[in-house]
């Protein structure tokens, strides 16, 4: 088999096809990695809104704040993560049960659980 002369235009092109080969092929893991990192903490964050949301359903006499950290330190995901949060009565606020909206913030993020809370 004979290869071709690299210093002539044939050699050339071989070598910038190569080259853009292997940059395109890296863009699309890097990019591909971003999104499935970005999907994993949506997902993460998803399922720690649900749970401390379960948490305080569950006894309302609970403190927002002990729900969630008990709630983070049992995913492993969140164990040195700064999760906000925000709590808000969407409807029949006054009455003996609430219907709660709990968003939960994170590096642009968010998650969002909503729950009835009875007294």
């Amino acid at each position: 088999m004979k290869f071709p002369n690299l210093n002539s235009d044939e050699g050339n092109v071989l070598i910038e096809a190569v080259g853009f080969t292997l940059v395109s092929a890296s863009l699309l893991l890097v990019g591909g990695l971003q999104i499935f990192e970005a999907q994993q903490t949506v997902m993460e964050l998803s399922s720690l809104a649900r749970n401390t949301m379960r948490s305080v359903a569950i006894d309302p006499d609970l403190d927002w704040n002990a729900a969630l950290e008990f709630q983070q330190r049992q995913l492993p995901f969140f164990a040195d993560k700064e999760v906000d949060f925000q709590v808000r009565c969407l409807d029949r606020c006054l009455a003996a049960t609430k219907v709660l909206e709990l968003k939960l913030m994170l590096d642009g993020y968010t998650a969002d659980a909503y729950g009835a809370i009875g007294e």
